[in-house]
């Protein structure tokens, strides 16, 4: 059961919060008044800043409001058969009709188009606003073909029924310029919102909530460095917290309680940072452009310190944005950047490179 949100003040001054509600409460109402005026939204955020947890809490809040709403996550969605027996599944729960199994004989994008169609006339009929949620929603490239076949589908299908209303997360440019670039199928459908980072008062206070409730003391200093060593992502926040807490020696957090945690922490995650850049192997350009962004450096410097000519730069760095390594940066003169400490150390320390 979610717990409830306290309006009380501890003693240092935070006020009671947990990481689900972590505001974002402005960003939630302009989501919510788009949706009043029929608007379509795709978040944006990189991986780790709480997009399916924002997404899920709004989805939450209006399924207990009495709206009907739709939940699919697309990266548990690996083909067009997948997507098509999902929306039947749905098309069944929520309007009681069954509806054709997908045929193998007939072409995939044309069962997509005829149940989203459908989806789509029953809701019209019904007199009903559905909200659809897609979470990474730019997995859809993974499950078509170079044509983007389905990006028109989608759109094509849907824009005739404005009751059937999108919140889609999205986590790099290229999900961004599905609908900003006026040459993609999908431009207009859904506007891009940014998702708000978390300020370190919010995260502090849902740090508080959770180590006085578990009876644990922890200094400020140490909330501080929490924040910090966790670059403030949601993700490994509450990872650290809970590790925090459940291997707890004493009353009081310490220095070397927050380094185990965190030691801990990142133990568990490197079994994903290998699987994740399991592609770079042999890969020599892409891993020292990879290297360069993780130190804050210019990647295009290695046309001179390693001949590299600069199509190759700017074909990997494209490669390591969809594989949500690095993110354009809309801040400062470097083009990409890089937010995950957990994933940089294990980057440098696989390169012997010495953290600075």
């Amino acid at each position: 059961m979610k717990p409830k949100l306290h309006k009380r003040k501890f003693k240092d001054g935070y006020e009671k919060i947990y990481m689900e509600e972590i505001s974002r409460k402005e960003f939630k109402k302009s989501v919510l008044r788009k949706f009043q005026k029929k608007q379509s939204v795709a978040v944006f955020a990189p991986k780790y800043f709480g997009k399916s947890t924002f997404l899920h809490s709004l989805h939450d809040e209006l399924a207990k409001a009495g709206e009907t709403t739709v939940f699919l996550k697309l990266e548990c969605i690996f083909s067009p058969e997948d997507l098509f027996e999902a929306m039947r599944r749905e098309i069944q729960r929520i309007f009681d009709i069954s509806f054709n199994s997908f045929q193998n004989d007939v072409a995939a994008m044309e069962q997509l188009q005829d149940v989203f169609i459908a989806f789509g006339r029953l809701a019209e009929e019904a007199k009903r606003t559905i909200y659809f949620f897609i979470d990474e929603f730019d997995e859809i490239e993974k499950i078509q073909s170079s044509k983007l076949e389905l990006n028109n589908v989608f759109s094509d299908s849907w824009m005739p029924f404005p009751d059937v209303i999108f919140c889609l997360s999205i986590k790099n440019s290229f999900g961004i310029d599905m609908f900003r670039n006026p040459k993609s199928s999908l431009y207009g459908f859904a506007e891009v919102l940014n998702l708000p980072k978390l300020s370190n008062i919010e995260t502090a206070s849902y740090l508080v909530t959770e180590f006085n409730e578990a009876d644990l003391n922890i200094d400020h200093a140490l909330i501080g460095e929490i924040i910090r060593r966790t670059n403030n992502l949601p993700f490994y926040v509450k990872s650290v917290c809970r590790e925090l807490i459940l291997s707890r020696r004493g009353q009081e957090v310490t220095e070397a309680d927050l380094n185990a945690a965190i030691d801990e922490v990142y133990r568990r995650e490197k079994i994903v940072f290998m699987l994740q850049l399991k592609f770079l192997r042999g890969k020599k350009h892409g891993s020292a452009i990879l290297l360069k962004v993780v130190k804050g450096e210019n990647p295009y410097d290695l046309v001179n310190e390693t001949g590299v000519v600069k199509s190759n730069i700017a074909a990997w760095l494209s490669i390591l944005e969809k594989e949500n390594l690095i993110y354009k940066n809309k801040v400062g003169k470097a083009k990409f950047t890089f937010f995950d400490p957990f994933l940089r150390r294990y980057i440098l320390e696989i390169y012997n490179v010495e953290e600075k």
